[in-house]
């Protein structure tokens, strides 16, 4: 089971935080990309890199990946 956590750059969209959460659970590969195919609104990976808010929860969950994966 993987424990959710709540992130202090926690953007004001949903959509992101649940499908990065998705990703996680499934050991699927964090990237922009991946993101921005699941997004109901966000259709371009540079919506996700051009964002510094966005970018960092995409970067935190990178890393929370990285780390299971190092198991």
């Amino acid at each position: 089971m993987i424990e959710t956590k709540t992130t202090a750059a926690a953007p004001d969209d949903p959509d992101l935080v649940r499908i990065l959460e998705d990703l996680l659970a499934h050991d699927e590969t964090i990237t922009a990309r991946a993101v921005a195919r699941r997004h109901p609104s966000l259709k371009a990976a540079s919506s996700i890199t051009r964002s510094p808010v966005r970018s960092q929860v995409l970067a935190q969950y990178q890393q929370r990946q990285a780390g299971f994966r190092r198991w």
